[in-house]
């Protein structure tokens, strides 16, 4: 009787015990619990308000009446102040341009932390009272003078606000404040903390991240539909086991690409050759060799498509050596480092009539928080120099310290790859890639990927792989230059770690004209990830997973992908799989 009446005393103290770290507030039954009611909630009111926050003229893209209302709305509370804010601005705008979504804009100035952000967001409604919201709600995300001045008038007639008298009385109406104090209640109605927040028919997402779920879950444009795919992969052709010691012993891979759907070319730096070889025989032919003579090369860096072959860019000899389909040397042209603001300036197109687009360096450029921004200038280029100017953009990121440009880690470029008879540029911290024609008319955008927040350990993760590099670098380096990289890697503890990623990390256009961007990829990613835009299609893109965690994709022909190595080349067959259609 004493067992059986301890035995339930133990039952009792267990089920107590099990009550207490379950149900208690901390414990995880209860935490479940209250994350349940709080999205039935958190959905219940976004339907309760959902036509309030829809019923707003503050919207970045007009559009004819029929095709924005078959667009998904995506709401987004701004604080014109807020960093986070400012940081996706233009992948925002890119979303609107793109017809991705119809986006509206409500205000939540957070007062308490910005002196400025409630005058700023007065004149956003003044402005969306003249028709002028998106001119000067962008000039508000990308300027900073406002800030201090608070000139608001400058800014209406910077923006060109048709009466800028009667913007002014705006400031000053009530009825304004009044239409401010309305979105503000909203946003406290939704429990809105933060900005950014952006709000959809599916939920509320919180932050740069929240804007990457908010699309994820908010659908796609009426009448597409985008297609997503994975890729397994079958070995073709890998350099290392090729029966010819030229090709098996690679010195260094410069780079390589498909000719056409059989054949493709390598490049070795060391040795100064370029080989065609066919897949899918492995019957391979050389040309090339280290010297000054036509066909041969001093400083080989890559190769680049043509629209009848493939041509040979030495950096060392400023010269393009052009080759026809079948490897026959065409003929060579020497360009003049003069001609160009940066002698470091490099060819990424030419054209069937020979003339080449360079980018010309990353020139001297703009400050902004504390960082160096270069200028990359696109030029086509003739025999006679510089024909004209295709476009101009914000480069490679910089620290300036010390007098020095130091690297910014997950850093902001530009990267630039040739379209048919345009180039596409892509610069990361746009949102967009632009299409340009060789007259630099911008013929099409496509929103780029999401950016990507990135935690404290992530960025330091960042940083011990920029120390791994440069300690592998000085072990192979001598001199002056084994000096500059033990210097550079006793920096890297206060090197500038950006943190929000830019959103690519790699572009290239393939033998079909299909353009491809890789997704920012951290130390540790196990994936490569990428997406394409067939551009006969653009407004579809497709979601692609190179499985491989070794290497990078340089090339594609058809379903063929080139992966490289230091010193090889695989070649691989990918066989594309449909996974969902939404």
């Amino acid at each position: 009787m004493a067992k059986e009446r301890l035995n339930q005393v133990v039952n009792i103290a267990i089920l107590m015990v099990l009550a207490f770290l379950l149900i208690n507030p901390s414990g995880p039954l209860y935490q479940l619990v209250e994350r349940t009611y709080d999205g039935w909630r958190q959905d219940r009111q976004v339907a309760a308000h959902w036509a309030d926050l829809a019923g707003t003229p503050a919207t970045l893209a007009v559009r004819p009446a029929s095709e924005s209302d078959s667009l998904p709305l995506l709401v987004e509370f701004v604080d014109y102040e807020c960093p986070s804010c400012r940081r996706v601005s233009h992948e925002v705008s890119s979303i609107a341009a793109s017809g991705r979504a119809h986006v509206a804009i409500r205000h939540y100035p957070l007062s308490n932390l910005h002196a400025s952000a409630r005058e700023a967001a007065i004149a956003a409604i003044c402005a969306t009272n003249q028709g002028m919201f998106p001119e000067v709600h962008s000039m508000l995300l990308t300027q900073d003078k406002w800030i201090a001045e608070r000139k608001w008038l400058d800014l209406a007639e910077e923006a060109n606000v048709p009466d800028v008298a009667e913007f002014g009385r705006c400031l000053v109406d009530p009825v304004i404040e009044e239409r401010l104090d309305m979105d503000i209640q909203l946003a406290e109605a939704l429990s809105v903390q933060g900005t950014p927040t952006f709000v959809s028919e599916h939920g509320v997402f919180v932050g740069a991240k929240g804007l990457a779920e908010a699309i994820a879950n908010i659908g796609v444009r009426a009448g597409s539909r985008q297609t997503r795919y994975h890729v397994s992969e079958t070995a073709v052709f890998t350099s290392t086991a090729h029966p010819s010691p030229l090709v098996s012993q690679l010195g260094q891979l410069a780079s390589a690409l498909f000719v056409d759907r059989q054949h493709v070319v390598i490049a070795d730096r060391t040795n100064g050759n370029l080989h065609k070889i066919n897949v899918l025989t492995s019957d391979a032919s050389t040309v090339g060799g280290m010297g000054e003579g036509p066909g041969e090369f001093r400083g080989l860096i890559y190769v680049m498509r043509t629209a009848n072959g493939y041509a040979a860019w030495d950096a060392a000899l400023a010269r393009i050596t052009r080759f026809g389909q079948d490897g026959s040397l065409i003929n060579t042209w020497t360009y003049d480092f003069n001609w160009f603001d940066n002698p470091a300036a490099s060819p990424v197109a030419m054209f069937s009539d020979g003339t080449v687009v360079f980018r010309d360096g990353d020139r001297p450029g703009i400050w902004r928080d504390g960082r160096r921004r270069g200028r990359a200038r696109y030029v086509e280029v003739g025999d006679a120099g510089v024909k004209h100017v295709v476009g101009e953009f914000e480069g490679q990121e910089y620290l300036v310290r010390d007098g020095t440009f130091q690297k910014v880690l997950a850093g902001h470029t530009v990267y630039e790859a040739q379209l048919g008879q345009g180039i596409a540029v892509a610069q990361t911290d746009a949102g967009v890639v632009r299409l340009l024609d060789r007259n630099g008319q911008v013929s099409a955008e496509l929103p780029l990927p999401a950016v990507r927040d990135l935690s404290p350990r992530q960025m330091e993760s960042l940083r011990e792989a920029e120390r791994q590099r440069l300690r592998r670098r000085a072990e192979s380096a001598r001199g002056m230059f084994k000096e500059r990289h033990l210097e550079k890697l006793a920096l890297v503890s206060d090197a500038h770690v950006n943190d929000i990623a830019p959103s690519i990390d790699k572009m290239f256009v393939d033998l079909d004209e299909r353009l491809w961007v890789r997704l920012y990829s951290l130390p540790g990613d196990d994936d490569r990830r990428w997406e394409m835009w067939d551009t006969g299609d653009a407004s579809a893109p497709k979601s692609v997973v190179i499985m491989r965690q070794a290497g990078e994709v340089l090339d594609a022909a058809g379903e063929l992908v080139i992966v490289k190595e230091k010193d090889e080349l695989d070649v691989v067959r990918v066989v594309v799989r449909q996974l969902t259609r939404s």
